[in-house]
């Protein structure tokens, strides 16, 4: 048995054999220094999920070696179990060593100067990127299209793989991760409009527009210039895509929402005022088109713009505070409350045919 618990490997542990299998070694075997066997033990954890002894051995170059292949590497897994707390022995399913799956001790890995050299590895392991994604966002676990979009991610922003890698270890980082990752909900309410699902709608673009800063804090230059890998330069555009898509289904649900609502309060006044245009809608059409063709115009500049925008959102407040006047909403449901008794009588008639 070895001190982790685990049976004893069948390869050749004795110190001095060791020195004397290397030293009539083929010539292909190949001559590594000591601290090399680190990082290739490191390295193909990241990799794969566990190892067998042997596998790190044949991982390592030393296949060849036959029976004796352990040999070369079972040192150096030792010190990384007991000494320095990096690796562990897993009897699950599939028996062998294995990264600690906790990420305050990948961090420390991440960090050490002597894997310095491999630190791109860590954003491509695929065990690894799953735990981050495990831990930040559980709620995602059967949304397969979204994590393989932050796998993405994280495997093409080393900023955004960091900041995740390192809020375990950074209180400052924890503290306002919720605040950070929190929802997207718009500032102004509109009555009856679903905030949980306007919660979903937008939550992943949080994520989305994260790793876009992260890319341009990073990359500015060559975002710019398109200088970059172009399979890097495809996930960007990809993710900024997604982003704005997600956006646009929440507007198009609130927009929806509004306007069916409007018609519906619309359709109240009419019946309850005999059928006639209530005196408020009169002018509608014509300062609707005014100011519809200025925003439309190409001579238009941005101050004529945002001048046009706000005269449109003073019209619509108009017309919703005369609809809310007569046929008045439910602050917190958006359902009319104030139904004209035309309106009554035709819901009446409906729900006594159906």
């Amino acid at each position: 048995m070895t001190k982790d618990g685990t049976n004893a490997p069948s390869c050749n542990t004795n110190a001095k054999q060791i020195g004397s299998e290397r030293a009539r070694a083929p010539t292909e075997t190949p001559q590594k220094d000591y601290f090399e066997v680190y990082i290739e033990i490191i390295t193909t954890l990241l990799k794969n999920e566990v190892r067998s002894e042997t596998e790190i051995a044949d991982d390592c170059g030393y296949a060849k070696e036959g029976k004796d292949k352990c040999a070369h590497v079972h040192r150096q897994i030792n010190k990384l179990v007991s000494k320095w707390n990096y690796i562990e022995y897993s009897d699950g399913p599939r028996p062998g060593y294995r990264i600690r799956r906790d990420l305050e001790t990948i961090c420390h890995i991440y960090d050490d100067k002597h894997y310095e050299s491999i630190r791109p590895d860590f954003q491509e392991s695929p065990w690894l990127t799953d735990l981050i994604n495990g831990i930040y966002l559980p709620e995602y676990r059967g949304d397969g299209e979204f994590l393989e979009d932050l796998k993405k991610m994280l495997k093409t922003s080393r900023w955004m793989f960091e900041w995740y890698l390192r809020n375990t270890t950074h209180a400052h980082h924890t503290a306002t991760l919720g605040e950070i990752l929190g929802p997207s909900i718009p500032v102004e309410k509109t009555p009856g409009i679903n905030e949980p699902l306007l919660e979903w709608l937008t939550r992943k673009c949080v994520f989305y527009d994260q790793f876009i800063s992260c890319m341009w804090l990073e990359y500015d230059g060559a975002l710019k210039s398109k200088t970059l890998p172009e399979e890097t330069l495809r996930i960007f555009d990809e993710m900024k895509q997604k982003s704005a898509q997600g956006k646009l289904k929440a507007i198009n649900y609130i927009l929806s929402f509004a306007i069916t609502q409007n018609l519906a309060q619309c359709a109240d006044v009419i019946r309850d005022n005999d059928g006639q245009v209530p005196l408020f809608f009169e002018d509608l059409v014509k300062n609707f088109n005014k100011i519809a063709e200025h925003m439309s115009s190409d001579n238009i500049d941005q101050e004529s713009l945002m001048m046009a925008a706000k005269e449109m959102g003073d019209l619509y407040n108009r017309i919703s505070k005369s609809l809310g006047d007569s046929s008045p909403l439910n602050s917190v449901s958006g359902v009319i409350k104030g139904i004209g008794p035309k309106s009554k009588i035709i819901m009446e008639q409906s729900v006594k045919g159906s």
